[in-house]
Formats: structure tokens, sequence, C-alpha cells
């Protein structure tokens, strides 16, 4: 009954919510590609916040691995379709993903990240919270209450964080030594494997092939449906990002003097950090290969981990190069 009831809710949201909006925006489709890069629109922010409140931004970016693995939990837990998967209802599916619906990791992401480090401006999560909900439902990847959900629990996660000081007590005093980082770095790995095993679920039990028929038709690349690559992708990235955050942020960092008192600077930090890590990062995805299998996950954790590799190891030097 339960099942049935959530099928009728979900063609409701398809024939009433998605399919109407995406009619009402189609002029903006080509803005929705670049919106739908969720990580390099995360990586952007956190970015742009660690040229102006170094401190906070690293303490906080391991938010980033801790709410995606989360979120894939859930995901392979539900393994909810996404509404473009639907072949019965007229839903476009325009951008591809192989990630199950139910919650957001879009969302959840970009609430939480705006949680935390704009706490005191409620008005800047609703703006990311409204453009990056539509924005999902738009291109077909998400219903309403995923949206949602995920708004959700986004922020639930960054408070739980700041509540028990999860950076202070559990990672920080790791960061010392190079023991620690390592310690740090082979603890991480069995969580990422309990995670992946949790998700045995979702491997063990097939898709309905109109999925896999509706999602191939509705791509040009006509890639395959295979779910289970989604989740060892996620989990591949989110290691590699963990190693990276291990291996190369600092403990503290002392404000730089340009920040504090060259405020002209901070702007052009921004810009040219964006341009230099979003550019590593779409490159690597560029070139990644599909095949083999061992490849796509070994890029996937590159890509990921030369997130903080860039910030700490490249923007540094290039700005005092430059002289900003």
């Amino acid at each position: 009954g339960t099942l049935r009831q959530m099928k009728a809710v979900c063609a409701w949201q398809r024939r009433n919510i998605i399919a109407p909006l995406q009619q009402a925006l189609k002029p903006l489709a080509p803005i929705s590609v670049v919106l739908s890069e969720a990580p390099v629109l995360v990586v952007s922010l956190w970015i742009s916040w660690f040229f102006v409140k170094q401190n906070q931004s690293a303490a906080g970016i391991w938010l980033v691995p801790i709410v995606e693995i989360l979120n894939s939990i859930l995901k392979s837990w539900f393994r909810h379709p996404r509404p473009g998967w639907i072949s019965k209802d007229p839903v476009e599916f325009r951008q591809w993903t192989c990630e199950y619906s139910f919650p957001s990791s879009d969302m959840m992401l970009a609430m939480a990240s705006s949680a935390y480090l704009f706490p005191e401006h409620p008005y800047t999560m609703a703006v990311v919270g409204t453009v990056v909900g539509i924005n999902r439902m738009f291109v077909g990847a998400h219903y309403l209450h995923d949206v949602i959900i995920g708004a959700i629990i986004g922020p639930a996660v960054t408070w739980a964080y700041m509540r028990y000081a999860v950076h202070e007590t559990y990672i920080e005093p790791y960061l010392h030594s190079i023991s620690g980082r390592m310690e740090l770095a082979v603890m991480t790995l069995p969580i990422c494997l309990v995670v992946g095993l949790l998700s045995l679920r979702a491997l063990k039990l097939k898709d309905p092939k109109e999925w896999e028929m509706k999602a191939n038709s509705s791509h040009t690349n006509f890639r395959p449906l295979d779910t289970t690559q989604a989740h060892l992708k996620q989990f591949s990235g989110m290691y590699g990002l963990l190693l990276s955050l291990v291996a190369f942020v600092p403990p503290q960092i002392p404000e730089l003097e340009a920040i504090k008192h060259h405020t002209r600077n901070i702007y052009a930090r921004i810009l040219l950090g964006q341009f230099l890590v979003v550019g590593t990062f779409l490159t690597i995805a560029a070139i990644s290969p599909k095949n083999p299998s061992w490849a796509m996950h070994l890029c996937r954790a590159l890509r990921y981990a030369s997130v903080p590799s860039v910030v700490m190891c490249a923007c540094a030097p290039i700005f005092r190069s430059i002289g900003i």
C-alpha cells in the first residue's frame, strides 16, 4: 500500500511539477548544465571562503566527504529511481547519472556548506536551496521530496558536525605529525569500506529494465545504467578527497597578512584560485577513461584529491609569484 501510494505521488509530481517546470524554463537549459555540476559549485564555494577565512574553511571542508558518504548510504538503501528514468511520463532526462534519486546529494552538499559558512545569514541558505532545488528538478534528476529532504539533512549534518566538534575532537589531533596523518588515512579506509558494504543491498537487487531503456534513450552517449558503478565511483572519489585532506590540510592556518590588510587582493585570489581548482577538476574528468573499471575509479579518486592539493600546494606559490 505505501509503495503504491509513493508511486502515485511520484507520477503526480512528474506530470504536474517537473514536466511543466521543464517547459517553462526551457530557454535556461544551457545554464542548468553548469548549475548541475554540484561538486564543482561546492568546491568553488569552499575555495572562495578559504581565501577569506582559511581556518574556518579548512576545518569545515571535511563536511564534503561526510555528507557524500551519508548520501550514498541513503540512496543505496532506498533505491528510488530518477524522474527521468520513468518511460511513461514526459520528463526529459537532461543530466546523465547512474545514482539513485533519494535524497538529493546536491541539495545536501549545498545546504550543509551554506549552513557552515554562513550560519548567521539564513537568507543565503534560502537562495542557495531554491536555485539548487529548482535546477535539480529541471534537469529531471530529482523529485520535490528529494530536494526537500536533502535541504533538511544537510544543515542537520552541519549542526551535528559543529555540536560534537568533529574536526577539533576526531580529526585535528591527528594532523600535527606525519605518523598521525598516516594513522588517520589508514582509519578512513575501513570507514569507506564498511559504508561500501552497507550498499550491498543495492548491488544485490536488479533494477527494473525499463529504467535502463529510458535512461539510455534519453542521452546521446547511450551509456549503460549501471547503478553499482555509481556507488563505487562515489566511494573512490570521497576516499581520494579524504586522503588529500589528510595529506595537505594543516591543523591550523594563520591568516595571511595580505588578506588582513590588503582586501583588494581577496577577489583576485578567489577568481584565480577557482580557475586553478575547477580547471584541474574538470580537466581530469575530461581525460578520465570509462574503461577499464579500475582506471575510472583511480581517476575519480585523483580528481577529488586534486582539490586540497592544488589549494595548499599550488595556489600560494602562484599568488606570491604574481604579487597578489
